[in-house]
């Protein structure tokens, strides 16, 4: 069995933020392109194309992709956003799940994510609770949730069907 790192990110309900989303963000010296797209699929593997459109369609279609695009025009990081669905029990109604998650392997280490989790959270509203599940395994994911404002809560455990349950309460590792 695979065990997860349930991660919660909590804040008081927000007012719509007063100006428009930036269509594009500075990090670390560098600027990007953003974009938000609703109910992305991927074609790249037949498993990836019907994770999509299966996930699509439990979320009703309120599954969206936030994207750091490069001066080239290629997704060089990018988060995917959930609202509460059968799959995560543990979550408030008023509660995003955030994942996947992806940073191509040439821009990695350089905080993007961190960082574009954190225009999410600050877009996003609607929502005050945002949940992550990480493998236990994936350090560099915990140390982005770490740096974007998460805190572990939980170890969890994934059905094969998607569905997370929690296993036990989070404990610091002595490192």
């Amino acid at each position: 069995m695979i065990t997860y790192v349930f991660n919660c990110f909590k804040r008081e309900p927000l007012q719509k933020p007063k100006e428009p989303l930036s269509a594009s963000v500075c990090i670390n010296g560098y600027t990007y392109n953003l974009r938000v797209k609703r109910c992305p699929v991927y074609f790249d593997t037949l498993e990836s194309f019907l994770c999509t459109i299966a996930w699509n369609i439990l979320s009703f279609f309120r599954h969206k992709e936030y994207q750091l695009i490069d001066q080239e025009g290629k997704v060089i990081s990018r988060l995917r956003i959930m609202p509460k669905i059968f799959a995560f029990q543990f979550m408030s109604k008023n509660g995003l799940h955030i994942g996947p998650s992806y940073t191509d392997p040439e821009y990695r280490g350089k905080g993007l994510n961190p960082e574009l989790r954190k225009i999410m959270i600050k877009n996003e509203t609607k929502y005050n609770e945002f949940f992550t599940s990480v493998k236990t395994t994936n350090v560099a994911s915990l140390k982005a949730n770490t740096k974007a404002g998460f805190i572990p809560f939980a170890y969890g455990s994934k059905s094969i069907f998607g569905i997370s349950k929690i296993i036990k309460p989070y404990e610091q590792q002595n490192e």
